[in-house]
């Protein structure tokens, strides 16, 4: 992210899924109120992420297990992980200006 950043400081959203990690390894801090699913049911958490898509507010966005493309970004790169009896994969993408 650092290579292909555009922008002074990193943004990155972690769309729908768990914290894992991932702001730790970018060292960036989330700039948004639900930077991540929890496993509290309420409807406002997803509202709410989709509204920061819609919106392209962050420069990165990293998504799980998930096919489509965010509207207004491009994928970057593509990883599989093997996580607690499964594979998951996590996709980067950037906003295309």
């Amino acid at each position: 992210m650092r290579e292909e950043k555009t922008q002074d400081e990193i943004s990155l959203f972690c769309y729908a899924f768990p914290d894992a990690g991932f702001y730790l390894a970018a060292d960036v801090i989330p700039a948004y109120r639900f930077f991540a699913t929890s496993n509290v049911g309420l409807p406002e958490i997803g509202q709410e992420q989709g509204r920061y898509l819609e919106e392209r507010s962050a420069e990165f966005i990293v998504t799980r297990n998930r096919d489509e493309t965010p509207g207004g970004y491009r994928l970057l790169d593509t990883q599989i992980f093997w996580s607690e009896g499964y594979d998951d994969e996590f996709r980067l993408f950037q906003r295309a200006n």
